[in-house]
């Protein structure tokens, strides 16, 4: 597969995804395997409205995860909550420090290996090594295409290399990204 196209266009009917297990249920169909978990096979396809009263492990509503403060200049200061880490934000091209749109192609593809790696795991397949080169345009300080090729570390089985990016697919960050942005995942397997 040279090109993964977004599963769930804006407005479609893309399942609800509020809880850890949903997510993990999720995953784990786009592989065909059963949840390992009984709980997680219970959340799976609940509404997240009712997901709590089943038992089923809900993620707080809009829980602070970064603070950000200007100081100036074009830079910024961005903390992440849990870790307590502070990361230095440059304005587009300072250069100093990433920018935003860098963080988010940062984003992009740490979430595309991690959901793939989780997949890898759950096939007990190594993945270990991946990379992910990701690069953007921007035009009129707006981003219009994101580009990201991953290099896989070694060969897998036709099989075997089709789920696992079919399971970046489901990454949050990818289906976050605007619709009207063109996004390219191209995978690069060795012989």
């Amino acid at each position: 597969m040279n090109h993964a196209e977004r599963p769930y266009p804006k407005g479609s009917d893309m399942p609800e995804e509020k809880c850890c297990g949903a997510t993990s249920t999720r995953l784990e169909e786009t592989l065909g395997d059963e949840p390992a978990d009984p709980a997680e096979r219970k959340c799976a396809g609940e509404p997240a409205s009712r997901l709590k009263n089943a038992g089923c492990a809900v993620s707080p509503a809009q829980q602070t995860v970064v603070t950000v403060a200007y100081d100036g200049s074009e830079h910024a200061i961005a903390s992440h909550v849990a870790s307590g880490g502070l990361f230095s934000l440059d304005g587009c091209g300072q250069g100093a420090s990433p920018n935003p749109i860098d963080l988010l192609a940062m984003a992009l593809a740490g979430c595309l290996l991690i959901v793939m790696g989780k997949a890898a795991e759950a096939r007990r397949l190594d993945i270990q090594g991946a990379r992910a080169e990701v690069s953007y345009d921007l035009v009129n300080y707006r981003i219009t295409a994101v580009s990201v090729v991953i290099q896989m570390p070694h060969p897998l089985d036709p099989q075997q290399q089709a789920r696992l990016e079919a399971s970046s697919r489901s990454c949050p960050v990818y289906l976050a990204i605007n619709p009207e942005v063109q996004v390219s995942v191209n995978f690069v397997w060795p012989e």
